[in-house]
């Protein structure tokens, strides 16, 4: 068997067939990004990161895709369109089916059905790393498999109990899973033991070449003074916690002249638009981990002390929020209108918890779909920041008055309005 994959298709498995950054294209998506995520959502910025030329490591924890929106647009924004930020993604995304699978309209989906994005997102910065190593979609072993050893059959390639009440025939070859008829089931999960033998080891070896290959890929993108940016949790947040860390931070961190943390907040219990708060912040103290780091420099919002005080002390919440906000810790980062008007935003914030908090029943919220429970969700955000905060004191250096973390002014308790 040949071990060397092919490009076919502008697939994943050769990361360097497409230019790295095309300024022009970057700047118009900058333009629609943030128009389309400013006129939606409620967007601040603390921080900054250091300018280009230098090789910057930024460090996220990925709770919704709308991340993927505004950090690397802030960061191509702030060090300039001529120099490369470079964004480690999903292998998913750089596979022919991923675009039509996140459609909900049936008609986009079967004009779509084949499409790769693959070389617009290169230009874009956008580099693969492999965040599901043995269990993915039927598609995406499909893909796997068709760079290396071309139209195989899917009986061919595939274990009959991963095809278990499939529209098989002996003629489906691998290209045709990506049309309208095949798309939808072919989208199942399956390990790699759904794999045929035969094909089996060759998928376990391809795997970590193709994943060392793409964190030196990486670390060869910060040694050139690039700035990248990670989430190297690899999937979202289910519970809000920062989950574990993959090894690719161990690769590319040396590389790095410096690592940066950017923690993002979202403060889904108050009226309107969603409030997004990004936070960039240095990493001071690597020893203490960047798990520590990211918790704390999260931005605490209203949200998150009331669902907090809601779960704690359902029959006072304002209370015991607004106790625990005098009792946070100096280096605690907090919203600014939580620093500025805290018993107004809180009150709005535990307003919406009694309109829906329902006794016995997890709080869902369609904007945060993956969630199975949005009230223990910040709750749990709140005490990862807490516990984090008791165990080490970052001191995160403000690029300007205005975009300083913002604490808690005392005097302006009684002030009106929000």
């Amino acid at each position: 068997m040949n071990d060397k994959p092919l490009a076919q298709g502008g697939g994943i498995l050769n990361d360097d067939a497409h230019p790295l950054w095309s300024p022009a294209l970057v700047v118009a998506v900058w333009a629609l990004m943030t128009v389309y995520t400013r006129l939606r959502f409620h967007v601040r910025i603390v921080g900054r990161v250091p300018a280009a030329p230098a090789g910057v490591l930024v460090v996220g924890n990925h709770q919704l895709d709308l991340e993927g929106m505004i950090i690397p647009a802030t960061i191509a924004a702030q060090r300039g369109f001529r120099h490369p930020v470079v964004t480690s993604a999903s292998t998913r995304l750089f596979e022919p089916g991923f675009l039509a699978m996140r459609l909900t309209s049936p008609l986009s989906r079967s004009l779509l059905a084949g499409f790769n994005v693959a070389p617009w997102l290169s230009r874009l910065g956008v580099r693969p790393i492999e965040d599901h190593p043995l269990s993915r979609p039927l598609l995406s072993w499909a893909f796997t498999l068709y760079c290396c050893f071309g139209p195989l059959a899917v009986t061919e390639a595939f274990e009959s109990a991963a095809l278990q009440g499939a529209p098989i025939n002996p003629r489906l070859t691998l290209p045709m899973l990506w049309t309208p008829a095949h798309l939808r089931w072919a989208a199942r999960e399956i390990t790699i033991i759904g794999i045929a033998p035969r094909y089996r080891e060759w998928a376990r070896r391809q795997i970590r070449s193709a994943a060392e290959r793409e964190m030196r890929a990486l670390a060869r993108l910060l040694a050139a003074r690039h700035a990248v940016f990670t989430t190297p949790e690899g999937r979202l947040s289910v519970n809000g916690r920062v989950a574990r860390l993959r090894e690719s931070l161990r690769v590319m961190m040396p590389a790095a002249e410096h690592v940066y943390v950017v923690s993002t907040s979202y403060d889904p219990l108050r009226p309107g638009r969603l409030r997004v708060w990004v936070h960039f912040a240095p990493v001071v103290d690597a020893g203490s981990g960047l798990k520590t780091a990211l918790a704390t420099a999260r931005m605490l919002t209203a949200s998150h002390l009331a669902a907090a005080a809601w779960r704690d002390a359902p029959n006072a919440p304002a209370a015991l929020a607004l106790a625990r906000l005098d009792r946070l810790a100096s280096a605690a980062c907090l919203a600014p209108d939580l620093a500025r008007h805290p018993e107004a935003v809180l009150n709005q914030a535990i307003t919406m918890l009694a309109a829906k908090v329902r006794p016995g029943q997890p709080m869902v919220d369609s904007r945060f779909a993956h969630v199975p429970d949005l009230l223990a969700y910040l709750a749990n955000q709140w005490d990862e920041t807490w516990d984090a905060l008791t165990t080490s004191q970052p001191r995160y250096p403000s690029v300007s008055r205005a975009a300083a973390p913002m604490r808690v002014r005392r005097g302006h308790r009684r002030h009106r309005g929000n």
